[in-house]
């Protein structure tokens, strides 16, 4: 259980929140010598940047400290959205006004973004003078304080493995922007060492159908930033893999054929196996649990064989398939003849108590987890093994991953890596971060609430066709036509979804739901 009280501990206890012990998403690495009392922000130009058929601005904000100097960027949507959450964590702070959001003037308009770039900055000028907002975890986040200062964040070396073209964007690059800016080092790989490329339908949506299931824009802009990495740059080839060399895995995922190169490889799956021996943190999401699935001992056995998992669901993968399959075929369907879902369940020893499938997407109208709100986000964690099933749980998965690479020390490796049938399990829901009482906790507004009821398989099986069929008649007339659809996180929209006034922590009373089996 200590590995378990560690959790409760650094992440999931709400009597913390006043103190801002638990309030982003590198909370792990808080370090009272990190003296900012010098720190510096200006915000000394903007930039229009122009994509496809979408323009937008960002901010280009320069960070001082006594030693180091460094810019971000960041789209007046994110700057809000960081305002919204800092004054659900610190109420009793007297916080100046955000620029507020205007509805009659283009967003792009000369004169609007002069004047919030003096607004934006004054605004953050007045926050840094708050000692606890300076040196809170949110702060350091949003700054990408702990990326330039790594002796004093999660210094830890990650190995991504990725297929030539077509991975999912979101997937790997929110779980990459939120590691690298705690101080971890992403390491890529393909096969033969070659610059990978993600799905660019994803990326650069037409119509409709291609709206809904691409990237959203600020998972979009990760990807570019991620794009100009040097490690992205310059990946290793899978054979020269050294499993021994990384701290953690992150197996990313996608739908498209692209993907079979890197889901089928015997090379890959080898590695991977030699990394999982080694029982170090390994994090795995929509069709990366497939490969892992595959990835199989000396003896045939499935390394995930005794493991809590979850993955791309029947009914997502189901609803993708067919809003899109009149425009393109089975290309939302990796494998024509089996979902995902049911051959990740294949590997398992006992499907039906080993498989999440989590809340239910579909009558939550698509509403996905966001970089501060996580209510209809799912992951589940087992032990050093994490598990997530779609763009939508990209968020909480890296934030999930960051708390499991922060317990782990470097070790020899465990005689048995499998878990033993009768040990001990622990399943915590953490919707108002319940603290553990004795050895089994959940929240009951989460398995109760009629958005989020996490129905048995065989209840969400028999609706996925009708549930799936009722959301496709909304769109099924434009399913061939090229729309042009309001981006969510445009300004005049909150900055992410289902925020309430009266919350009382740095999430919503109805907040992301992580399994946790120990």
């Amino acid at each position: 259980m200590e590995f378990s009280e560690n959790v409760n501990k650094s992440y999931f206890d709400n009597n913390n929140y006043e103190n801002n012990d638990i309030d982003g998403f590198g909370n792990e690495f808080k370090d009272t010598s990190l003296n900012f009392d010098d720190i510096v922000i200006n915000i000394p130009t903007w930039e229009l940047i122009v994509d496809d058929n979408d323009s937008f601005v960002v901010y280009n904000i320069e960070v001082q400290t006594k030693n180091k100097k460094w810019t971000i960027k960041k789209r007046y949507s994110q700057l809000r959205a960081f305002h919204e959450a800092i004054s659900v964590i610190f109420k009793e702070a007297k916080l100046t006004k955000f620029p507020p959001k205007k509805f009659f003037t283009k967003k792009t308009d000369e004169g609007l973004c002069n004047e919030r770039q003096q607004e934006i900055e004054d605004y953050f000028q007045y926050l840094i003078r708050i000692d606890e907002i300076r040196i809170s975890d949110l702060f350091l986040d949003l700054f990408e304080v702990l990326k330039h200062f790594k002796e004093k964040g999660l210094n830890k070396i990650i190995l991504a493995p990725l297929p030539d073209k077509e991975f999912d964007p979101s997937e790997c690059s929110i779980p990459w922007k939120m590691l690298t800016s705690v101080g971890a080092t992403i390491i890529f790989a393909t096969e033969n060492g070659d610059i990978p490329k993600c799905d660019q339908m994803l990326i650069h949506p037409e119509g409709l159908v291609e709206k809904i299931l691409g990237t959203e824009p600020e998972a979009k802009s990760f990807y570019l930033e991620m794009e100009q990495d040097e490690n992205f740059q310059n990946p290793i080839r899978w054979e020269d893999i050294e499993p021994s060399d990384y701290d953690g895995l992150l197996l990313t995922g996608g739908h498209s054929p692209g993907m079979k190169q890197y889901l089928e490889s015997k090379i890959l799956q080898d590695k991977i196996v030699q990394f999982t021996k080694l029982n170090r943190p390994t994090a795995a999401i929509c069709h990366g649990v497939l490969l892992l699935g595959r990835c199989k001992d000396e003896n045939g056995v499935s390394v995930i064989h005794k493991r809590r998992v979850t993955t791309l669901t029947k009914q997502m993968e189901n609803f993708a398939f067919q809003i899109s399959r009149s425009k393109h075929g089975n290309l939302y369907k990796t494998y024509p003849e089996i979902y995902c879902e049911d051959e990740v369940r294949s590997f398992l020893q006992n499907d039906e108590t080993q498989f999440d499938k989590g809340n239910n997407v579909l009558l939550s109208l698509g509403a996905k987890g966001t970089m501060y709100d996580d209510t209809h986000a799912f992951v589940v964690r087992d032990d050093n093994l994490l598990t997530g099933r779609y763009p939508g749980d990209a968020y909480l998965f890296g934030r999930t991953f960051i708390s499991l690479l922060s317990d782990f020390v470097r070790e020899d490796p465990k005689e048995n890596y499998f878990r033993e049938e009768d040990e001990e399990e622990l399943i915590l829901s953490n919707s108002d971060f319940v603290p553990f009482q004795d050895n089994y906790v959940k929240n009951d507004n989460y398995y109760n609430n009629s958005l989020l009821n996490n129905e048995s398989n065989e209840d969400n099986e028999d609706n996925d066709n009708n549930e799936n069929n009722n959301f496709q008649n909304q769109i099924s007339s434009e399913n061939n036509n090229d729309i042009n659809m309001q981006s969510q996180f445009n300004e005049s929209d909150p900055p992410y979804q289902n925020y309430n006034d009266d919350l009382n922590g740095f999430y919503n009373e109805n907040s992301s739901n992580i399994i946790i089996e120990n």
